[in-house]
């Protein structure tokens, strides 16, 4: 089984704040004003002591750790299937650089393969007076708190202002976060939710009433306020599952290593149990979405497990299905221990749908693959849009009704419009800037290699790629850890047609149709190949430009070895990645393209 490595846990600071939303609102205040400095340069570190190579290899090459105030702090150490991921953030004077991070990818062989840069520098310092005890005790008899006060530093009209970090409990069920200043203004406040053993039988939804049907929405396939009729009542499947058995009480629960369903938000409506094992219910009854959200949720855990990871969401989550006061939202909370999920019923109710369980569920992993990265617009959209496309890739896989309208039975009716994966759009020019209107962007594009690859494929670069997510990543630095994650795991089998994809949608460079492609010359030079055959020195690529760059090096059989993006006008590639052999450097700009040959002795 692979492992969780939690360096430091920081239970509030670093959870992440999104939402299934239905009403397309700004999002709270967020640090969305730059993006991170991306980098995919290979740099071979050796597998021996790669804790401790990561960190003093990032120490001596970012230059807003030289201060020597500026401390560097591991977060989390996460092994996916093709390597090791850390997560670091900065210390200035013992006090926190809010929501700072730098992330490292790296490949099993211990060569760093990506690096996200979301740190500051010192300089941006400008005052080191905090709030007193007096402020701050002002403003925590204001809230219900969850946690101790925190100083910090926090990015704040294009300075690092020292603050109070306070969480608190909003109307019982939403964590959020705030911060003030040393006159006691707050500065800064987000909302901490992620919206949006026995053998048992019971009654489910797959996925929904309409796919299964064939229909859409209209009488008499509508909610009528959770009435049972007929027509949906027929569309109700009886499926198998695991559950508990309580022996001293004898009875079963809906509860197992995945999935506990519990009662923690208003209204307060008892989890149904069973004397027999059986959890037969229609929609009018509540435990209908009990057992709904349980089968779907445990279903997509093995699913996942299937793939080959161990370490996503690898806890029991909490379910209430019948929550937040009866709103017509949902949301997944990272802030609590154990991280819970909770459903809405306004409207149809959201545990009725495969699709809004299984976004949710969808914030739960990507949190779980790279925690404490959900910051900058562009990069929650992406979890936003992981989620649609995890509830439209298991629809897809049982029915090619309506697959596409994601929300199916929740939405696109008087409730919500609900939301698509299969759009046209195009990157960058049809981002408006929102979370939740700019999902179908990745998540049709993601929908469409599922066309190509199939479902377990997708899903599975798909979560591997997301261990490399960094707070303030683009669409395109997603596009290039999906990329890479191919590369890993089936040695760039997919390349022309995830790179077909994406180019398509402007997320990707152009994509050669073969390596005997007509090529035209860059200028660019090639130094050092002597003593990179020798394995003495790397091989040094000067492209004479500092353009968007892609880097592809195959082997004499044309499979992809190394895939990269660079943005500098030199590239350099080590021996020691590379085995005896003979290889082909591609190189792809906007200009033309062209091809090197490289020999390893």
């Amino acid at each position: 089984m692979r492992k969780l490595i939690a360096i430091i846990s920081y239970i509030f600071i670093s959870a992440l704040g999104l939402a299934q939303s239905k009403v397309e609102t700004p999002a709270p205040s967020d640090f969305d004003y730059k993006k991170a400095n991306s980098s995919y340069n290979h740099v071979y570190l050796g597998f021996d002591d790669l804790e401790n190579k990561v960190a003093n290899y990032i120490e001596k090459t970012n230059a807003n750790l030289t201060d020597n105030k500026t401390t560097l702090f591991l977060d989390t150490a996460i092994e996916s299937l093709t390597g090791w991921h850390f997560t670091y953030h900065q210390n200035y004077d013992g006090k926190e650089i809010y929501n700072s991070q730098i992330k490292v990818n790296t490949d099993n062989n211990g060569t760093i393969t990506s690096v996200f840069d979301y740190s500051f520098s010192s300089d941006l310092i400008t005052s080191n007076t905090f709030p007193n005890t007096y402020i701050i005790n002002s403003q925590l008899n204001n809230y219900q708190i969850l946690n101790e006060s925190q100083l910090i530093y926090l990015f704040n009209n294009e300075k690092l202002t020292p603050a109070a970090l306070i969480f608190h409990l909003k109307d019982e069920d939403y964590p959020f976060a705030l911060a003030i200043d040393n006159t006691g203004t707050i500065i800064f406040e987000k909302d901490l939710s992620l919206y949006f053993d026995s053998a048992v039988t019971g009654t489910v939804f797959l996925p929904d009433p309409l796919t299964k049907a064939g229909v859409s929405y209209g009488i008499p396939f509508v909610d009528n306020n959770d009435n049972d009729v007929p027509q949906l009542n027929a569309q109700i499947d009886t499926v198998s599952l695991t559950a508990n058995y309580d022996s001293s009480s004898g009875v079963f629960l809906l509860e197992s290593n995945a999935v506990l369903i519990t009662e923690h938000s208003s209204p307060t409506i008892t989890p149904v149990t069973s004397l027999n094992g059986e959890f037969y219910y229609t929609r009018s009854e509540s435990g209908f979405e009990d057992i709904n959200a349980f089968y779907h949720i445990n279903r997509m855990q093995n699913h996942i497990q299937t793939l080959g990871f161990n370490n996503i969401v690898n806890y029991q989550i909490n379910i209430d299905t019948h929550g937040l006061n009866g709103s017509d939202n949902s949301n997944f909370q990272s802030s609590f221990n154990p991280p819970r999920i909770t459903f809405g019923e306004g409207g149809v109710d959201d545990a009725e749908d495969a699709d809004v369980i299984l976004h949710e569920y969808g914030h739960a992993i990507m949190n779980s693959a790279a925690p404490g990265t959900n910051t900058g617009t562009e990069r929650a959209a992406l979890d936003e849009a992981n989620g649609d496309y995890f509830a439209a890739s298991f629809s897809r896989s049982l029915n090619s009704n309506s697959w596409d309208s994601v929300y199916t039975w929740d939405g696109h009716n008087e409730y919500w419009d609900g939301r698509m994966a299969s759009s046209d759009k195009h990157y960058p020019e049809d981002l408006v800037g929102n979370l939740y209107t700019d999902t179908d962007i990745w998540s049709s594009t993601i929908m469409q290699i599922w066309e190509d690859l199939g479902r377990n494929t997708a899903d599975q670069l798909l979560i591997e790629s997301a261990y490399g997510y960094a707070s303030g990543m683009t669409m395109l630095d997603a596009a290039a850890l999906f990329y890479q994650a191919d590369v890993d795991l089936n040695n760039g089998a997919n390349y022309l047609s995830i790179c077909n994809r994406f180019q398509s949608r402007g997320l990707m460079g152009t994509c050669p149709n073969s390596l005997n492609e007509h090529t035209i010359s860059l200028g660019s030079k090639l130094l050092n190949s002597q003593s990179f055959a020798k394995g003495s020195d790397n091989v040094i690529i000067l492209l004479n430009r500092t353009e968007e760059t892609l880097i592809s090096i195959y082997n004499i059989n044309g499979q992809l070895i190394k895939f990269s993006t660079h943005h500098t006008d030199e590239i350099s590639i080590s021996p020691a990645d590379h085995k005896a052999g003979v290889y082909l450097v591609e190189i792809i700009g906007a200009s033309g393209r062209e091809i090197f040959k490289l020999v390893r002795f």
